[in-house]
């Protein structure tokens, strides 16, 4: 499989309803940023997870095209790369099957 072309995301790779499907995965998370004396100054909402299941199972992503979804969010590679096995397995319920870059939360 190519990667996405210069310009496009990495999701158009995918059909609508799975695209549909892969969106349903996406949970977010509320993060604080504090001023310098230690008071919450603003609150941002940011992805916390997503489910790679669709992207590897049916389209065969490798981990660099799992990483450009992940930037689609604003997740920096160094994040990703740091917490790479909390994408995954989050649809419709958490799996723990042994498979590189899957979320086995317990």
């Amino acid at each position: 499989m190519e990667s996405a072309s210069l310009g496009a995301s990495v999701l158009d790779l995918l059909e609508p309803e799975d695209l549909t499907l892969f969106k349903s995965t996406v949970q977010f998370r509320r993060e604080e940023v504090y001023d310098g004396d230690d008071k919450p100054v603003t609150t941002r909402l940011g992805v916390a997870t997503f489910s790679v299941e669709v992207l590897v199972k049916k389209y065969k992503f490798t981990p660099d095209q799992i990483q450009e979804v992940a930037a689609l969010f604003g997740i920096g590679p160094e994040r990703f790369w740091a917490r790479y096995h909390y994408f995954g397995d989050t649809y419709p319920e958490p799996h723990c099957e042994s498979r590189p870059y899957y979320n086995c939360p317990w």
